[in-house]
Order: structure tokens, then sequence, then C-alpha cells
């Protein structure tokens, strides 16, 4: 094959790409958010407003909410113990599991390798694993106390949870089998978030602390600067912050190493959720005042307040960049290769 016909099939390669983009990505979707008014909202950062609304038709509280490791699909759960998946770009529900659990689902999560999905209902003593391939269920992770909060470890290997009796546990996805446990909240746990690298893993409970634990070496270090039930807790990008949302108003951000913290102030009622941005820059929170707000890291200011939620916000979730960075990767290589054949056929004439 001749320098000209490569690079005409590496300039129709580079046209492929571009037109693989989603459509949604044209939407610019940034944040989502799950409320008791039966909704869930789609928010763009710039400039600031409600791209897209969906769920379901007829009432149904959504109590959280959670993306796919790709950013295409959001899993949310609801109060009638119903589990849902929205397909961002088809904009439709791909699947629905009616009545999966006995109560309200207050946490869900995608597995990194998105196969499955896992949720959570504080009237359950096990956790339900949805295989999304085969479409079926199980109950995992059975404990003696009720479950509220479940987490993926990022490679998929181990399944966190946190339950009523104040104990968070680890799990072995393949055996089934429970790892570790931490036994040092003395209320019901809310929250509990892996951070993205090593083994450590962030929780939050009703007796006001928020507790930094490495499974591993079962290193603790406690935070008990809020005064009130910590609803969410959430780690930073590159593991050095926990964001924790509370009923006493306020989020904290809780630098682990040099043990500072930062208050971010604003809120008028309890903090029910919070996320970090994929680049670590922003947060995300819900709260019982309606409102949706994006907060700076750095200076600890609000950025951000979005309106439109009619009762509280329960659940809300920052999108991952994956599909955006392996588009500038596909992008920078048919870049590359056209530079190199242009180049090559400059010095064949």
């Amino acid at each position: 094959m001749n320098v000209l016909k490569k690079q005409m099939i590496c300039n129709f390669s580079f046209l492929l790409v571009l037109l693989s983009v989603p459509a949604v990505y044209s939407m610019n979707i940034d944040i989502v958010s799950g409320s008791l008014d039966n909704t869930i909202k789609a928010w763009n950062i710039n400039p600031g407003k409600q791209v897209e609304e969906f769920g379901y038709k007829g009432k149904k509280l959504i109590y959280s909410v959670a993306f796919s490791s790709d950013g295409n699909s959001i899993v949310f759960g609801s109060k009638d113990g119903t589990v849902s998946i929205w397909d961002i770009n088809e904009k439709k529900l791909a699947k629905v599991w009616s009545a999966l659990h006995n109560g309200p689902v207050q946490s869900v999560a995608f597995s990194p390798d998105r196969k499955f999905v896992a949720s959570a209902s504080p009237f359950e003593k096990a956790i339900k694993l949805w295989n999304l391939e085969k479409d079926s269920t199980k109950s995992f992770a059975e404990s003696e106390s009720e479950i509220n909060a479940v987490a993926w470890s990022p490679d998929g290997k181990t399944i966190i949870t946190g339950s009523q009796w104040g104990v968070v546990s680890c799990w072995d996805v393949k055996t089934g089998k429970e790892i570790a446990t931490l036994e040092k909240h003395e209320n019901p746990v809310r929250s509990v978030s892996h951070s993205l690298g090593e083994n450590w893993i962030a929780s939050g409970a009703d007796d006001c602390k928020v507790i930094c634990w490495n499974y591993k070496t079962n290193e603790c270090k406690i935070s008990e600067k809020h005064t009130n039930n910590v609803y969410s807790v959430a780690w930073s990008p590159d593991n050095n912050l926990i964001a924790s949302g509370s009923y006493d108003k306020k989020i904290l951000l809780w630098n682990i190493g040099a043990n500072q913290y930062k208050e971010l102030c604003g809120h008028k009622e309890a903090v029910r959720s919070v996320a970090f941005s994929p680049n670590g820059k922003s947060i995300v929170s819900g709260s019982a005042d309606n409102t949706v707000r994006v907060w700076d890291v750095a200076t600890g200011t609000e950025s951000k307040n979005f309106t439109g939620h009619t009762k509280i916000v329960m659940g809300v979730a920052w999108r991952p960049l994956v599909l955006l960075k392996t588009l500038g990767d596909q992008l920078d290589k048919t870049r590359k290769d056209q530079h190199y054949l242009n180049l090559k056929l400059k010095n064949q004439n």
C-alpha cells in the first residue's frame, strides 16, 4: 500500500473518530442529581443550567444516583425498592428491576467494568448484586445488621459496606467472604467510599465521625469535626482529601496528610450527598434545601447554585471523563499518524 493511500485511510479514520463521539456530549452533562421530587436532573457547569430531566413516569422518590465508569449510564434507586439504569445516549430507561429491595434504595454503585450494580437498603441485611449481562440478581455480603451504604474498590475485586450497627466491612467479590472489618463507629454508617489508590476507605456515620481506614494495614484516622450526622463521604481523585456532608449543613474538606480542614458553608439545610469532579478541583453537593451547589476546592467558595428541585436532593454524581480522554488519545494518535505520513509524502516529492 503506497503512502498516499495510507494517508487517505488515516484521514478517514480521523473522521470516524469524530463521528464516534456520543451525541450526548453536545449536551455537556456534567452532574446529575436525584431528589424526593421524583426526578433526576442533569446539569451543565458552563454556563450553569439544567440540560435534561428524566426518570420514571409516575411517582418514585429518588434516593441514590451513580454514573457508570464510562459515563454512558446512570443507575438510580428509589423509595419503593426499584433499581434502574438510564442510557444517556439513547435517552431512555435501559433496565429496570422493580421491587429489588424491600425498602428505599439508599446506595447504588456500578462495578468498574460495568458488568454489575450493587445496591443497599436499610431494611435488609445483605446487598443486591445485579448481573447486567445475565439480567439476574443475588444477595451478597450477608451481615448481622442492615446495610446502608455500598461501594466498589477501583479494581472491582472488593465491595465495601456500611451497616446500621456502625460496622464497615470489606468483601471479596469472587469468594463472597468478609475479609476485613472496622468497628470504630458508634452509630449507623451512612456512606462509604474507596480511594482511587492503595487501600483506603472513608466512612461517615450518625456518630458525627469521618473515619479514614486502610483495610490492609489497619491504620486508622478519625475526624470528629462535624456536629451532627454525616450523610456522605467522597475521596478526591488524588487521594489527598475527603469531602463529607452532614446534617449540620456543612461540607468539610479533610486533608489527610496535613490533618487540616476547610469548611464549605452555604447550604441552609442538611447536606445529603457530595462528590468530587474528575479533576478534583470542584465538589458538587445536594441538600435538603432542594439545591445542588458546586464549590471550588482551592478557595472553598461556592461557584454555582442550581435550583429546580422542589424537594430534598438525596444524591449527586459527577460524570467521569473517561470517554473524552479516550477520544483525545484516539485523536492524538491519528494526528501523529497524519503528521508522519505528510512528512513521508514531502520527502518523496
